[in-house]
């Protein structure tokens, strides 16, 4: 179900005058209806048609139901059919029986693990291939599935002009929707090969340094090379950053970090200063009050700090 944005260039509506239409019922039969235009023929036992500016059901005798929409979209795979009134949106069965209610700022398209994403009031939420809401609306904003099986949730952020989501707290869900990590985290970094990845609380997004940009003017005065330029500015931030990279791509630094799993259980305290980017052959530098040392991908301290 994608969301409903049906434009209506029929040439039959603002006319001002109604035409009898031919709709085909499921055994075949055509039914005549007074109405300017047919959107879909019978689906089982049902379908709908224009009539002035606004969508109406039909049953297999050809009466109009009495609610009227704004717009209509199709009966998907899941025998569901996304439903306007105004500027709201909800989902009806091929009996026209509302089972979500027309409440909601927009109705998503269901994921292959068979859920869609809901908005009211700008939160996000879930149902199932049911119209079931299985999450309330909770979630500021929602990442897509990922490889790992997760996909990152934000409470409290707002999504900015570009349509990146800042602020607020992040954690995880899986695919069935079970919060894996609790959204209560300033940053998450991208889930590794090995199902690890780090949480950050109270760090910044890295943007600019003044003392990056003075080494880097100095720097570009005497190297014209592209490559060399950035490759100094690289490394020059990731000593600050650590290299570590979110789930959205930003760097950041700052804070206090800790290393989770993808099952949801914490491998180390959320502690550290500074720590590397992810597991590499499932080890990890880590800082603590200037201080570096080695953590396993068990959590167990190799090299203490």
């Amino acid at each position: 179900m994608k969301r409903l944005v049906i434009s209506l260039v029929l040439t039959a509506i603002g006319l001002g005058e109604i035409f009898a239409q031919s709709v085909l019922n499921g055994e075949g039969r055509s039914v005549n209806v007074a109405c300017d235009a047919v959107h879909f023929d019978y689906y089982n036992g049902l379908a709908c048609v224009i009539s002035g500016d606004r969508y109406v059901f039909v049953d297999g005798e050809g009466n109009m139901l009495p609610q009227k929409y704004d717009a209509v979209g199709f009966f998907d795979s899941n025998n569901l059919c996304v439903v306007q009134i105004g500027d709201k949106y909800g989902v009806v069965d091929p009996s026209a029986r509302q089972v979500l209610e027309v409440k909601y700022d927009s109705v998503g398209d269901f994921s292959p693990g068979g859920f869609a994403e809901i908005v009211l009031n700008g939160k996000i939420g879930f149902i199932n291939t049911s119209a079931q809401v299985v999450v309330a609306p909770k979630y500021s904003a929602v990442g897509a599935l990922s490889e790992s099986g997760l996909r990152w949730v934000n409470v409290g952020g707002a999504i900015d002009e570009n349509g990146e989501c800042r602020g607020g707290k992040f954690g995880y869900i899986d695919g069935n929707l079970k919060e894996v990590v609790a959204p209560i985290y300033t940053f998450v970094g991208e889930v590794g090969a090995d199902g690890i990845f780090w949480v950050c609380l109270g760090g910044k997004e890295f943007v600019s340094d003044k003392t990056v940009e003075a080494q880097m003017s100095s720097f570009s005065q005497r190297e014209t090379n592209p490559a060399k330029i950035l490759a100094k500015r690289t490394e020059l931030e990731n000593a600050i950053t650590g290299g570590k990279v979110d789930v959205l791509g930003r760097k950041v630094f700052g804070g206090k970090y800790g290393f989770v799993s993808v099952e949801g259980n914490n491998l180390t305290d959320v502690i550290y200063t500074k720590t590397a980017n992810g597991m590499t052959d499932g080890y990890a530098w880590v800082s603590l009050n200037g201080k570096y040392g080695y953590i396993d991908c068990h959590g167990k301290t190799l090299v203490p700090c």
